[in-house]
This record gives C-alpha cells, sequence and structure tokens, in this order.
C-alpha cells in the first residue's frame, strides 16, 4: 500500500508546500476506500467490506461505519 501510494502521489505530482500534500493525500485515499474494488475481499470496495461486516456482526463496532462517510459517497442510514 506505501509503495501505491508513494507512486500515485509524491513521485507523479510537485507540492508548494506540505498543506497541498495533505490536502492531495486525503483526496487519494477517500477514492482509493470508496472506489478500488480489491480482488483478495471478494471484488469489493474497503468500504463495502466493512458495511458487510458491520451487518453480519455489529457488536465488534463502537461507531456505525455509515455515520463516518463523507462527502458525495454519503448513504442515507
Amino acid at each position: 500500500m506505501n509503495k501505491k501510494v508513494k507512486a500515485n502521489t509524491t513521485k507523479r505530482f510537485h507540492y508548494d508546500n506540505v498543506d497541498g500534500l495533505k490536502t492531495h493525500l486525503y483526496h487519494y485515499l477517500l477514492n482509493y476506500n470508496f472506489n478500488l474494488k480489491l480482488r483478495a475481499i471478494g471484488r469489493k470496495t474497503p468500504f463495502e467490506a466493512v458495511l458487510q461486516w458491520y451487518d453480519k456482526t455489529p457488536e465488534i463496532f463502537i461507531v456505525n461505519p455509515i455515520q463516518l462517510n463523507v462527502g458525495l459517497n454519503s448513504y442515507l442510514a
């Protein structure tokens, strides 16, 4: 994961300051978690996998993961 993040952020773009890097990294990780389907977890996004675990065993979670979602990917509970 570190190699993928580094290749897609710091090695591909130039940042004028640290805040620009932090902003781009935040947006990259949001995109990764909500859009990229991973073969290791059954062609689901990481967020979909968390929701599936929440449906199976909600007692292992402190907070409902749907409440932690931001932006356009927000689901209505």
